[in-house]
Parts: structure tokens; sequence; C-alpha cells
């Protein structure tokens, strides 16, 4: 039961990747305020404030509005300045139709200060201060000097104490509610934050051992290769292993460099139009020695080809750390092969090898910071960190990445992205 309350409010409020944090907490908040409302439209009808009634029932239909325009049009920023000028309007309407500084309606000014501050853009909360100190201040300056236009609206005294009792405890629940979402999602958020320290932390240190390797046996190879006297097989057999060495070293750096960038500039995806075939042609042209080196063959069966929405530089370096991977890990005289189909709207590409496999405990973690040092057939090693990069880029660009393996039979990677269309 617990667990289809929870599956029921992810899929209200929406969920990663597909919503920001920002929208999530806005339809959260949403939703809470329109229990809030429903709370307070009975009550106003048994103490017959009708034209309050009036105005909660227009502000629970502007509310869906705002909710529908989030949750399923993702129009966060059009929903929070129209639900934060409705806020205003519904307020003072209240306090005029509501007895003024007798009623709630300052009370509720509180809460809903606490709403626009929990899901408005940062650079909106001055703004929004300074809106909930000047407008209660001007209506109780009204209220003073023009009495006559804020009638005291209550029948009798119990009915005043019903209203401001009901509106006590709608507020305190509401508030409670709030923060206690904002402190889970803080919680939540430096978990995460913890944990991709950590992982951070572990990746260095991996990689500085596994650059420190290969780059000491380059050089012991390189002195082994000057300093003594070989035949011509023993030298070409030494120059090979030290190319492999060279590669294996640069395309580490390569990766550590992209993902390095991302991490202290923030990359940017720059999507525009993308032929995925060029971008295969170009990562085979530069993977071709490698696969020759090993006898393995490539299969391209690409069918039904539409240009892809995507940045043409961090598709290649998916589809390249893919490709390796798959060289990497294929046997000598193996075969690779690249295919791809068109699934509502979504171009994906399958790159499929029989090689060594990967086990399900390895499967689990293989786009994660926390996956270890890896070997290939050809004894080539990996850090894991190509896999997360990939991952990360193809986020970047509204795509999707995973995998299926069988140990020991192979594995198949499949990059999803969306087709370019003619409005973008």
């Amino acid at each position: 039961m617990k667990q289809k309350i929870k599956n029921t409010w992810t899929w209200l409020v929406g969920d990663s990747p597909e919503f920001t944090a920002e929208l999530i907490a806005f339809n959260s908040i949403a939703i809470i305020t329109l229990i809030i409302l429903l709370v307070l439209l009975p009550i106003n009808m048994l103490i017959g404030l009708m034209n309050v009634t009036l105005m909660i029932i227009v502000l629970i239909i502007a509310q869906f509005t705002f909710y529908y325009l989030s949750r399923f049009k993702k129009r966060y920023l059009l929903g929070v300045a129209i639900y934060t000028i409705v806020s205003y309007g519904v307020l003072i309407l209240n306090f005029f139709f509501n007895a003024g500084s007798y009623g709630p309606t300052l009370s509720l000014f509180f809460l809903t200060f606490q709403l626009l501050i929990a899901f408005s853009p940062k650079r909106w909360h001055f703004l929004l201060f300074l809106a909930h100190f000047m407008v209660p201040l001007a209506l109780m300056f009204v209220e003073y000097y023009r009495p006559e236009l804020v009638p005291y609206t209550y029948v009798k005294d119990q009915d005043r104490f019903v209203d401001l009792l009901t509106s006590y405890l709608v507020i305190l629940v509401g508030m409670y509610w709030i923060t206690i979402y904002l402190r889970n999602n803080y919680l939540r958020e430096k978990g995460v934050a913890d944990q991709a320290h950590l992982e951070k932390i572990k990746l260095f240190s991996v990689i500085s051992h596994d650059l420190k390797s290969p780059l000491a046996a380059a050089v012991s190879l390189g002195q082994l290769i000057n300093e003594f006297q070989h035949d011509e097989a023993d030298r070409k057999e030494l120059q090979k292993e030290l190319l492999n060495i060279n590669k294996a070293t640069l395309d580490m750096f390569t990766n550590l460099v992209a993902w390095s960038s991302t991490q202290m500039q923030g990359a940017r995806a720059r999507l525009t139009k993308v032929d995925l075939r060029s971008c295969i042609n170009n990562v085979l042209q530069i993977q071709q020695r490698f696969l020759t080196g090993k006898q393995i063959r490539i299969h391209v069966e690409l069918v039904a080809e539409p240009a892809v929405k995507a940045d043409v530089d961090m598709m290649e370096l998916v589809i390249r750390n893919i490709v390796q991977n798959a060289i990497k890990f294929s046997p000598v005289g193996g075969e690779i092969w690249i295919t791809n189909r068109i699934t509502r709207g979504r171009y994906v590409l399958m790159i499929r090898d029989k090689g060594v496999g990967i086990n399900a405990a390895r499967l689990k973690h293989l786009f994660t910071l926390s996956i270890d040092s890896s070997y290939g057939t050809g004894n080539e090693k990996g850090s894991g960190l190509g896999l997360h990069l990939c991952k990360e880029f193809m986020k970047l660009q509204g795509g999707q990445i995973w995998a299926s393996s069988v140990e020991h039979m192979g594995s198949t990677f499949y990059i999803s992205i969306p087709v370019y269309t003619d409005a973008g």
C-alpha cells in the first residue's frame, strides 16, 4: 500500500530525468495548494461567506490549470508567473470580502509567501519579499483610512472563530508539509552529492593509478627497445605493445579531459541536425588500425536513417567509447554489429558484440563512477570513466544509453536520441 501511494505521488509530480527539480517542486506544491483550497471551500460555504467561496472555486480552477501546464506541458515558468499574479489578486479580493484584518487574509499571506519562495526562481525572491511586505501594508492603510471599503462580513462571532481557527490549522499544516518536503529534498540532494563526492575521490584514485602504470610501462618498453638489441620480430612485438599502451592511455586521458570540463565549466549540448552514419564512419576510420590489429570485423547495417537532434562532438565521443569497448572485449577474429531502429520519434542505435559479456553485478553499476577498472581480451585497461561520460553526454542531449549483456556471450549497448524534425 505504501509503495502504491509513493508510485502515485511520483506520477502526479513527475520523475527525473524527464522533469527538473524545479518542475517537481512546483508540481508538488501545486497539489498541496489544491488540497488546502479543497479543505477551505466547504468551510467557507458552511459559514455563509459566499463571495469567498466563489473566489476559492475560481482559484481551484486556476490552480489546476497551473498544475496541468507544469505537469503535462512542462511550462513551469509560465505556470509560476500566472500563479503568482492570481495569488495576489485572490488575497487582495479576500481581504475586502472577508472582513479585512479581522479575517484570515493577512495570515494567508505567510503561507502564500512560503509557497512562492519554495518553487519560484531565485531571481524572483527579493521582488516577492517586497510584494509581500508592501501589499499587506497597503491593504491595512486602506482599511484604516477607508473602513467602509472593508466591511465586517461575519454574521456571528462564532463564524469568525471557525474561519480563523480552520485557516490557522490549514496554514500550520501547509507550512509543515512544505517545510518537510523541502527538508527531505535537501537531505536527498545532500546524499546524492555526498555519494558523488566519494565516487569522484575513488575515480581520481583509480585514474591516477591507471595513468601512472601504463606511463611507467611505456617508459620501460621505450628503454628496452632503445638500450638492447632485438631481432625484427621481437622489436615489432615490443613496438606493438608500446602502441597499445599509448593508445589506451590517450583514450583515458581524452575521457578525463572531457569529463573534467563538464565538472568545472558545466557542459552544454549544441543541438543541431546530425547524420549518425557520418559520426559512425568518422569513429570507425579512427579505430581501423585497432580493428585490424585484433582482426575484428564490424558490420554496419543501418536502415531508415533520419537525422537526429544532437551535439555532433558529444555523439562521436559516445559512439567512440562504445565501439572501443566492443573492440576491447571482443576476442581476436570477433565481430561487431552496428544496427538501428526508429521508435516513437527516437533513433535507437545498437552496438552488439560477441565478447566476454558483463556480469549482473557489474552491469548494474556500468554507467556510474563506482565501477572498477577492467581488462579487455588483449589486456587493454579501462577505468569505466568513458561509460559514465557517455551517460552524462546523452542526458545533456535529451537522449538515453543503456546496455544488456550475458556473461561469456556478449553485450549490446543502446543509444537513444530524438529524431530531428523541421520544428527543431
